[in-house]
């Protein structure tokens, strides 16, 4: 009759995994950080904002108050421009012009909003009225120059670009459609002072840069 056989030893207990430990803290403090980003995203959404819809809201209660500011629709306008609201825009403006024919920023921004919806002629023919009014407006001048320098018209840019370039010297932009336009019209020597003058006020102004390259130096 065969005896008991040896007796067997109890197995150790298995060692928990260093990598298991880390992973799992890894994992809490991950989830912890989800939490704070999410409540702050919460308290962020919840605080007024001073660029939204709240401020659309205040300007036609504005407007309702007094229907013959036409300050107040150019402030709609460019709230509903800022926000793609192309043909609300394009409204408001054109409500501020039919009580002042005559203001600048309205006709600066019907004919902006006209450009971003695919209508460069009437554009520029709105940004000539701007010119006739004030004929070294920038932003009008830039925008009508830049209109051109895609098209080509470089006689066009200089009528465009010339009076606004030279009552705004301290502009890099205007400065180097003024320089193209010279080019373009052959006086090469004062190209090269526009293209200089425009990378004195921006030396980062890759254009102006290639404009001077191709005129030389001023004299």
């Amino acid at each position: 009759m065969t005896g008991p056989g040896p007796a067997q030893k109890a197995e150790p207990p298995v060692a928990v995994s260093h990598v298991s430990v880390w992973l799992g803290l890894f994992v809490i403090i991950l989830l912890a950080l989800v939490l704070i980003l999410s409540a702050l995203l919460i308290r962020v959404s919840l605080q007024p904002s001073t660029s939204g819809p709240n401020v659309v809201t205040e300007l036609l209660e504005a407007q309702a108050r007094d229907t013959k500011d036409p300050a107040v629709l150019v402030e709609l306008g460019f709230e509903f421009r800022k926000r793609g609201l192309l043909d609300k825009a394009l409204e408001a403006f054109q409500r501020a012009l039919a009580l002042d024919p005559r203001n600048v920023p309205a006709l600066y921004h019907e004919a902006s909003v006209l450009l971003e919806m695919g209508k460069p002629v009437k554009a520029e023919e709105v940004y000539w009225t701007v010119l006739e009014i004030e004929p070294t407006h920038a932003q009008t001048a830039k925008a009508l120059g830049e209109l051109y320098a895609s098209r080509g018209q470089f006689r066009s840019l200089l009528v465009a670009v010339k009076p606004a370039a030279e009552a705004n010297p301290a502009l890099a932009d205007l400065q180097y459609l003024l320089g193209l336009g010279l080019e373009r019209a052959g006086d090469r020597r004062a190209a090269a002072r526009a293209y200089w003058n425009a990378l004195e006020r921006d030396p980062s102004l890759t254009e102006a840069r290639e404009g001077l390259d191709r005129v030389g130096g001023p004299e």
